[in-house]
C-alpha cells in the first residue's frame, strides 16, 4: 500500500519541523493531522533520508501524475491506510476505502473521507465517516489493513453510491476473475432487505466483465439512464466478405450504430499520430460499411448531450426500419 508516515516517523528519519514543512510542498502530502503520504518523483537531495526510505512502489503508483482523479484516489487510499492500526476490533474499512485497497477503479470524486463500518452509531468526523453496519463474517486483512470482503465491499458501494461508481468496480472484479455475478447475487440475498437493495440489484444486472475499461462501464450506465437497450459490448464487425473491420466498444446492430469510448486517450508525438491515423481509417471503414460511429471522450460520459444525440439517431433508425 501507500507509504504513510506519522510526524514521529519523519522525526526519527532526521526531519526537523522545517524539513517537514518544505517536504509538504514537494514530495509529502498531508492526509490528516499528523499523517503524511509520499508523492513520487522527488529530486530534492534535502529529502534524501525520506525518499530513500520511501522507494517502495505503491500499487497503482507508477508514473501517474499526482493530480486529478488519480491523485484523489491515491490520497483516499493513504487516508484509509492511516487508520489501519487504530480501528476498533469490531470495525473495518469499507465502501470506497475498502474498494481502493482491493485495487478497484474510482470514476468520480464521491467522498473525501475514509469510510469505516462497525456496529455502533454512525458518526462523521473531518476525515472519517463511520457507518452503523455490522461487519461480522465480512472482514479480511489485505496489505495489513482490516477491510470488508470483496463481495461485501462491492455490495456496500452499490447500495450507497451511484451506478457510475459501482458498476465500473463490479465490471473490474468480474473481468479479473475476482468474483462472479452469481456470487454477488448470493451475498446480496443473504443480506436480506436493506436500504439501497434495489440499486444494488440494478448494479449487478448492469455489470458485464467483457467491458475493458472503467470508461466503457460508465458509458453502459449512461445507456441505462437514457433507455438505450440495444448496445452490446466488444462486438467484432466484419465486412460483406467476412473480413474483420474492427472490434467495437459498443454496437447496436439493428440501428447500425457504434459507440467508441476513448476515455482520456490523447494523441501526441509520433506514436500518437499513428494512433490517430489508425482510428481515422478504422472509422472510415466502419462508416463505409453503413455504420454511424459516435466517438466519446471521458468528458462526454458526464454530459447528457452525446447520449441524447445517440438516442435520437437510434430512435430514427428504428422508426424508419
Amino acid at each position: 500500500m501507500d507509504d504513510v508516515f506519522t510526524r514521529t516517523d519523519l522525526t526519527r528519519m532526521g526531519f526537523t519541523r522545517n524539513h517537514i514543512a518544505a517536504a509538504v510542498g514537494c514530495c509529502l502530502r498531508v492526509v490528516r493531522r499528523g499523517s503524511y503520504v509520499r508523492l513520487p518523483g522527488c529530486a530534492d537531495t534535502a529529502h534524501s533520508p525520506y525518499t530513500t526510505h520511501a522507494q517502495r512502489p505503491s500499487p497503482g503508483d507508477g508514473s501517474a501524475p499526482q493530480n486529478g482523479l488519480a491523485a484523489h484516489a491515491r490520497l483516499l487510499r493513504a487516508l484509509a491506510s492511516s487508520y489501519g492500526e487504530s480501528l476498533p476490533e469490531d470495525a473495518a474499512l469499507s465502501h470506497i476505502s475498502a474498494a481502493l485497497v482491493w485495487g478497484l477503479p474510482l470514476t468520480r470524486s464521491v467522498v473525501s473521507t475514509a469510510e469505516v463500518s462497525r456496529p455502533a452509531r454512525s458518526r462523521r468526523y473531518a476525515s472519517l465517516h463511520v457507518r452503523h453496519r455490522s461487519v461480522a463474517g465480512a472482514r479480511v486483512v489485505r496489505h495489513g489493513l482490516r477491510i470488508t470482503s470483496l463481495p461485501r465491499t462491492l455490495l456496500d458501494v452499490a447500495a450507497d453510491h451511484h451506478l457510475d461508481v459501482s458498476v465500473p468496480m463490479i465490471d473490474h472484479a468480474l473481468r479479473h476473475g475476482m468474483t462472479t455475478r452469481t456470487d454477488l447475487a448470493k451475498h446480496l440475498e443473504a443480506r436480506g432487505t436493506h436500504p439501497g437493495v434495489v440499486r444494488t440489484r440494478t448494479a449487478i444486472a448492469l455489470a458485464d466483465g467483457v467491458r475493458e475499461s472503467p470508461a466503457e462501464s460508465v458509458c453502459a450506465v449512461r445507456f441505462h439512464e437514457h433507455g438505450l437497450t440495444g448496445f452490446a459490448a466488444q462486438v467484432v464487425v466484419r465486412d460483406r466478405r467476412g473480413r474483420v473491420i474492427a472490434r467495437t466498444d459498443f454496437l447496436d446492430e439493428d440501428a447500425h450504430a457504434i459507440v467508441e469510448v476513448n476515455g482520456a486517450l490523447k494523441y501526441a508525438g509520433k506514436d500518437g499520430d499513428s494512433s490517430f491515423e489508425r482510428e481515422r481509417r478504422r472509422d472510415y471503414a466502419l462508416r463505409n460499411a453503413g455504420f454511424r460511429v459516435f466517438q466519446l471522450t471521458w468528458k462526454d460520459l458526464f454530459s447528457p448531450q452525446p447520449f441524447l444525440a445517440i438516442r435520437r439517431f437510434v430512435t430514427s433508425q428504428r422508426t424508419s426500419a
